[in-house]
């Protein structure tokens, strides 16, 4: 019996960038599906892709390619015709001048393909949606937007909320369309094993074998850190950054409190302090997008240093990404002005409770 396997499909993010995969099979929507979470890959139609495509990922036999030139170490590189980088020991091949499309070519057996969701950004921002690096849910009838520095408090804003009947939207890459409409992606999410301990509900959705992984890590933490030694000190604090798990927001929340978009009223900037209480206050929208389009173009970092290093080893060849980013940024103010901005301040690391008693008690206020 011939296989009913479409031999190519295309997903939508950000109801925006078309992504092509090829060939469509379980392998490759698992591969795609860690980095960009399982609900959109499950949203993949069946049949053969639309041809208007944004990125195209082509799935290729592994081969190890001849004469690379590298920029710099070897995370980087060119082959005569291609833009490389590396997932392991495979190397992933790039066509990014096309202003058209952007075309990768991956192993079949690489677990995931470099830059795939900062691309789909950059890409995003060239179709009219506003980058946002943040967390989104809708409670009680208002679409939350919280946006911060990485490790500043957004997802442990986020948890409290859906964990409360909230509808999670996205978190850590959002985009915003200029009627302030915000999608999300639905990557999966980074639990902390200090949030398992705040959250027992959550122990039932990580995986025991994760558990035990976040425990075995949370021991050698405490060894290292008896001895106060300086050298120790940095081998703890490596440690700590194991203490984690990555699940996807469907094991997490459940389809049903899962939503691909929503329109946004209320926007919260979160950061640490040196003060033991959180606090929250009421800030300028100016300054709020000041604060999103920061920490935003500090996320996509990544990718200004691919596009230098492809005009470092195309020189006539540019890929116009960064500044597609860094233009739709520059519209952030007009789009949220109207918008009721907040900033949260809390001690680190943060207390969902009360980072949720402080968000919680401003929205039914201004409700």
């Amino acid at each position: 019996m011939p296989s009913t396997q479409p031999t190519a499909a295309t997903l939508t993010i950000a109801d925006a960038v078309n992504v092509e995969i090829s060939p469509c099979g379980p392998e490759q929507l698992r591969t795609v599906g860690r980095q960009l979470g399982r609900l959109a890959a499950e949203r993949v139609p069946t049949g053969n892709a639309p041809g208007n495509m944004d990125i195209s990922i082509e799935f290729v036999p592994t081969s190890k390619p001849s004469r690379l030139v590298f920029a710099g170490a070897s995370d980087a590189g060119r082959t005569l015709d291609h833009f490389v980088l590396f997932s392991g020991e495979h190397a992933v091949r790039y066509d990014l001048a096309d202003s058209e499309a952007i075309r990768i070519r991956a192993p079949s057996d690489c677990s995931t393909v470099p830059l795939l969701v900062p691309l789909i950004s950059a890409v995003a921002a060239r179709k009219g949606r506003m980058p946002i690096h943040g967390s989104a849910f809708v409670w009680k009838g208002r679409c939350v937007l919280v946006t911060g520095w990485s490790k500043g408090g957004k997802t442990e804003t986020l948890l409290p909320f859906v964990l409360d009947g909230a509808d999670y939207v996205g978190d850590e890459w959002l985009f915003l369309s200029e009627d302030r409409i915000v999608t999300g992606i639905p990557e999966p999410i980074r639990i902390w094993d200090r949030q398992l301990a705040e959250f027992p509900g959550l122990r039932s959705k990580t995986p025991a074998r994760a558990r035990a992984k976040m425990a075995m890590w949370r021991m050698a933490s405490g060894l290292f850190g008896a001895f106060r030694h300086p050298e120790l000190d940095r081998v703890q604090r490596a440690v700590d950054r194991q203490r984690n798990v990555q699940i996807d927001p469907l094991d997490l929340f459940g389809a049903g409190s899962c939503r691909a978009s929503a329109p946004v009223d209320t926007l919260v900037v979160v950061a640490s302090s040196d003060d033991p209480d959180t606090t929250i206050e009421r800030l300028e929208p100016a300054d709020a997008a000041a604060a999103v389009a920061a920490t935003t173009r500090y996320e996509h970092l990544r990718v200004l240093e691919a596009e230098l290093k492809h005009q470092y080893l195309f020189p006539g060849r540019p890929a116009a990404l960064w500044s597609e980013v860094d233009r739709r940024l520059d519209a952030l103010p007009s789009v949220i002005a109207h918008l009721a901005a907040f900033r949260v301040l809390h001690p680190h690391p943060a207390r969902s409770t009360d980072l949720y008693a402080a968000v919680s008690a401003v929205i039914q206020d201004w409700t």
